[in-house]
């Protein structure tokens, strides 16, 4: 009479929040002491109190034996609180577990219901597959049990006797089949909710069902059976065509009649995933009754609403047409009706409704969580490219609005910027377009990298590289006067203050624009014809180019970041390549390969785009470390590689580049000092200066 309670233990428990851990020791040996008492009462009393602390973590599995002694008990409040701890407690592991199996005979055999009743419950939580095998044939028997709640927990059990003995269903099946007869509607509730948990694995052997199934679809007026056996034939129409014909009158009598709304649904998403094809009629009141779902206020109706529109059109397009309107409000709506919404957004485009759309997800980037700013992009770039580009009205359009996604960081940056690539690459009427926003994406960047702008305003990389790709790709379909600017923007100092990839794709594309430009075109061209040769106006002028351009790659030589100082050292080899060659030509020599690369300016482009190769600034030749910096070539080489045609244009371009005021060509210079440099340069014309190889 003086032993705790579990009310007392409880309290207890929450009486000493500090020292849970020592009272929960104390009460254990306390219980260790209660469970060998011989009174019935205190062992009860100590087996609650472990069950209660087993759901505070406390590990009780030395107690399992007093739990089977307790099952034992002849009194039914003692037989259900052993049976519980049992079935809370119990596991594969516990080695008591064969002790049980005469106890749940007994109780099965028991004349008294509500023992069978008990037995039943626990089996169906703590079956093992021993158990399972033994007590399979007396969970049969009890199928047919004069008690309705006997037959219907025995039919509960064995759908947990079936998942641990999966050999056992073709011996059980014929039984559980006859249960969809059972005059208790509460038995064919739980035998249609056993066979649909059953079928999920393997419908198609279940088709045998489909009549037995239909009689309990057309007669029951149980809503939760109906949900549960059109669940089942939901399963079985795509296996048996034929099926779906045989629903099509049920299903829109409950779609017409029923209250429920969850019956209702259920109906509604059968028709939209499996029978959209087979029954067009249906189908428009599908979509017409799902429409009513999404108007609603309910969320929850909304998204179930959304949910089957999603299936309804893969189906056919055209049957989610007149929702559009009701789709587009739901944009508005709570995070979950959102992302329903979003997923049908790309199946419903078209060439006059795309611009729309996508001004409507564009307006709700700029407000939005990252994550929700990543799904609509993803929305988007589906849309845009939905059988291949046949519902973009304009691509110059297209490319504003993929520059205005790049702009925003998301984890679609490189998509982005992929696609953009293609469009320019596969539409030659926009690439002139694509190339002006590409270079006011770089100016952007690089006026906010100079005015010390937060690196979060900046444009991504992957959007930056594309734009210098876009700009060196297609500079020619520029003005002269932007396609001057855009040399200098791919060459500012400011380009160092960017990412690698970024200024390596920058060094890359300047050759391509230098080559484009309309004087160094015009210069090529002259120098191709022989005897011609620049001179005047025409020469200062291209001198002063080359000079910066080449002033501008010296820059880069020197940069920690091994791509960027290989790339820039390959486009000033290729500068010197392409205008030496022309100073040979002028001068009559044979030139084979190399003639060709000034009659198509665009293959000096080809050459800067190239594999690395070796030269004499490569860091792994002469045992130099990938660390090494590169450093520009002496003017001593480059006296003896270029050619006096190209020394005279480049000068001392180590010093000069965009940026960096020029100086006057022999300013000051004594006039002797002139002469020799005069001399050095004729001494250069007479005799063959070798070419510089890549």
């Amino acid at each position: 009479m003086f032993e705790k309670t579990l009310n007392d233990m409880i309290k207890g428990i929450r009486a000493n929040p500090q020292n849970e851990a020592a009272y929960l020791a104390t009460c254990i040996t306390e219980c260790k002491g209660e469970l060998s008492s011989t009174d019935t009462t205190v062992k009860q009393h100590a087996v609650l109190k472990l069950m209660y602390m087993h759901m505070l973590g406390q590990d009780v599995s030395w107690a399992a034996f007093h739990f089977v002694d307790l099952m034992a008990s002849p009194r039914f409040r003692g037989k259900r609180i052993g049976y519980l701890a049992a079935a809370q407690t119990f596991t594969d592991a516990t080695d008591v577990m064969l002790l049980t199996t005469n106890l749940l005979r007994k109780s099965f055999a028991s004349s008294v219901h509500h023992d069978a009743s008990l037995a039943l419950n626990s089996l169906s939580v703590m079956a093992t597959p021993d158990l399972s095998r033994d007590l399979l044939q007396d969970v049969t028997n009890l199928l047919s049990s004069s008690r309705p709640l006997v037959r219907k927990k025995a039919v509960i059990a064995l759908y947990r006797l079936l998942r641990r003995l999966p050999e056992a269903l073709p011996t059980a099946f014929p039984r559980l089949r006859e249960k969809l007869d059972d005059p208790d509607p509460n038995v064919v509730s739980c035998t249609v909710n056993v066979l649909t948990e059953l079928a999920t694995e393997n419908p198609k052997g279940y088709l045998g069902l489909a009549p037995a199934l239909y009689q309990v679809l057309t007669t029951s007026s149980s809503n939760w059976t109906l949900i549960k056996v059109v669940k089942f034939l939901r399963q079985l129409v795509p296996h048996e065509p034929r099926l779906a014909k045989k629903l099509v009158q049920p299903l829109t009598h409950l779609i017409e009649t029923t209250p429920a709304k969850s019956l209702q649904f259920e109906c509604l998403y059968t028709v939209a995933s499996t029978m959209a094809d087979s029954s067009p009629q249906l189908a428009q009141l599908t979509a017409t009754h799902l429409q009513g779902f999404i108007e609603t206020s309910d969320p929850n109706l909304q998204a179930l609403g959304l949910l089957a529109l999603a299936e309804l059109q893969r189906a056919d397009k055209a049957l989610v047409e007149p929702c559009r309107d009701a789709i587009l409000k739901c944009l508005d709506d709570q995070p979950t009706v959102r992302q329903r919404a979003l997923s049908l957004i790309s199946g419903m485009v078209s060439r006059a409704s795309l611009p729309g759309l996508v001004a409507k997800l564009m307006g709700q980037l700029y407000t939005s969580e990252s994550s929700y700013r990543d799904e609509v992009i993803e929305v988007l770039l589906a849309a845009v490219k939905a059988e291949s580009f046949s519902h973009v009205p304009s691509f110059r359009w297209l490319v504003t609005t993929l520059f205005a996604l790049a702009a925003l960081p998301s984890k679609h940056d490189a998509d982005v910027a992929q696609l953009l690539v293609e469009v320019t690459l596969r539409v030659q009427s926009v690439r002139g377009f694509a190339a002006e926003k590409a270079l006011e994406v770089l100016e952007t960047a690089l006026d906010q990298m100079a005015g010390a702008s937060l690196p979060g305003l900046l444009q991504p990389d992957a959007t930056l590289y594309a734009a210098a790709w876009v700009l060196g790709e297609h500079s020619s379909q520029l003005p002269p006067s932007s396609q001057l600017r855009s040399l200098e923007v791919l060459l500012c100092p400011a380009v160092a203050s960017l990412s690698p990839s970024v200024q390596a794709a920058c060094v890359q594309a300047a050759p391509r624009v230098l080559v484009h430009l309309p004087k160094v075109e015009s210069a090529l061209a002259t120098l191709d014809r022989p005897g011609a040769t620049c001179q005047g106006d025409e020469a200062a002028a291209l001198r002063a180019l080359v000079r910066s351009t080449y002033g501008a790659l010296c820059r880069f030589y020197a940069s920690p970041h091994l791509e960027v100082s290989e790339r820039a050292t390959s486009a000033a080899e290729v500068l010197v390549l392409v205008l030496g060659a022309g100073a040979h030509a002028r001068h009559g020599a044979e030139l084979g390969s190399s003639a060709k690369l000034m009659h198509a300016p665009a293959a000096l482009g080809a050459v800067a785009l190239g594999g690395r190769e070796p030269s004499w600034t490569d860091p792994s030749a002469g045992g130099a470390t990938a660390a090494t910096p590169l450093a520009a070539p002496s003017k001593a080489l480059l006296s003896h590689a270029k050619g006096p045609f190209l020394v005279n244009l480049l000068g001392d371009a180590d010093g000069e580049a965009f940026g960096a005021p020029a100086q006057p060509e022999d300013a000051g210079a004594p006039k002797e000092k002139r002469r020799r440099r005069k001399h050095r340069s004729s001494d250069a014309a007479g005799g063959e200066a070798p070419l510089v190889t890549l």
